[in-house]
C-alpha cells in the first residue's frame, strides 16, 4: 500500500513466491502514517490515516490501527482540527499517543483499545531502546512519567540540533548529520536500526511533528555503541534503511544507489 487509496492488499513472502493474504476495499481513503510500526515481527501494528475522497461533503481525518491479519481498521481519533493533532510512539505491546500541546500521554493496545494515560513529567529522550529493542508501554511510562531510564540499554538525548548524548557520553554531530531542530520526546523511535551484534546503531535524522514529516530525511546518524563515536558511512548522505545478517551489515540508500557496509568497510 503506497500513498492514499481505498484499495489495499497484503501478501505473504512465502519463501520468495508471494501469496496474497487478503484484499480489501474501504469506504474511505487509507494512507500509511510515518510513525513506524508497533509490536514485534509476529504482531505488527501500523497506523493509517482515514479520509473522505476529494469532493466529499463531509470532512474527516481519522487515525486508525490496521490489523495486518485481515485488513480491518480500528479508528482511534478524528484529527481534522489542529488542536486534535497528535504524535504517536510505537511500543512492543501498543501505541503511545501524545496530543498536541498536551502534558498527558495516552496508551493503546496493538488492537487500538484504550488502556490508560499518564503525565509527561519525566524524560524527553528522543530515543530509548531496551535489551530486546522496542520498549514496552510500561517502560516508556517509567521514562516519560518519572524519568526512570534504568531499564534502557541505549539512550539518546539532545540539547541542541547538533549536540546529543549517547548513554550519557557527549556526541557532536557533523553538519550533514545535524537535525533541523533538537528532536523531542520519542521523535527518533520510528526510524532506527541496530546491527545483529548490537555494535552499530543507525538513526534516520527525521523529525516528526503532528501528521507532518520534516526535511533532512536523506541521511542517518550512525553510532558505534561500544565507543559512542559517530561513524560516517559511504556515501556521506546515506539513509540507513535496514540491517541484515549476523555480520553487522547495514543497507543504505542514496538516490538510485544502494550501499551495504559494516563499520570498517563498504
Amino acid at each position: 500500500m503506497y500513498g492514499r487509496t481505498n484499495h489495499c492488499a497484503a501478501w505473504e513472502w512465502n519463501n520468495g513466491a508471494p501469496k496474497q493474504r487478503w484484499e480489501r476495499q474501504y469506504d474511505q481513503q487509507v494512507e500509511p502514517v510515518a510513525f513506524g510500526v508497533a509490536g514485534d515481527g509476529s504482531t505488527p501494528s501500523p497506523l493509517v490515516h482515514l479520509s473522505q475522497p476529494e469532493g466529499h461533503s463531509l470532512q474527516s481525518n481519522n487515525t486508525g490501527i490496521m490489523n495486518l491479519a485481515n485488513g480491518t481498521i480500528t479508528t482511534l481519533f478524528n484529527e481534522i482540527t489542529p488542536d486534535a493533532e497528535a504524535s504517536y510512539i510505537p511500543a512492543r505491546d501498543g501505541w503511545i499517543r501524545i496530543p498536541k500541546k498536551s502534558g498527558t500521554a495516552e496508551t493503546y493496545s496493538l488492537q487500538g483499545e484504550h488502556i490508560g494515560s499518564f503525565p509527561l513529567s519525566g524524560s524527553n529522550a528522543p530515543l530509548l531502546l531496551s535489551e530486546s529493542g522496542i520498549p514496552t508501554l510500561e517502560q516508556f511510562r517509567k521514562a516519560y512519567e518519572s524519568g526512570d531510564t534504568s531499564w534502557a540499554k541505549y539512550v539518546i538525548e539532545c540539547t541542541t540540533k547538533d549536540a546529543c548524548t549517547f548513554n550519557g557520553t557527549p556526541v557532536t554531530l557533523p553538519f550533514e548529520r545535524s537535525f533541523v531542530y533538537p528532536p523531542g520526546r520519542g521523535e527518533l523511535q520510528i526510524h532506527w536500526n541496530l546491527s545483529k551484534d548490537q555494535q552499530v546503531l543507525a538513526v534516520s535524522t527525521y523529525t516528526i511533528g503532528g501528521t507532518g514529516q520534516e526535511v533532512n530525511n536523506e541521511t542517518s546518524l550512525v553510532i558505534d555503541t561500544q565507543t559512542a563515536q559517530v561513524i560516517t558511512p559511504p556515501p556521506s548522505l546515506s539513509h540507513i534503511i535496514t540491517s541484515l545478517g549476523d555480520s553487522g551489515l547495514l543497507v543504505s540508500i542514496q538516490g538510485s544507489e544502494i550501499v551495504g557496509y559494516t563499520p570498517n568497510h563498504s
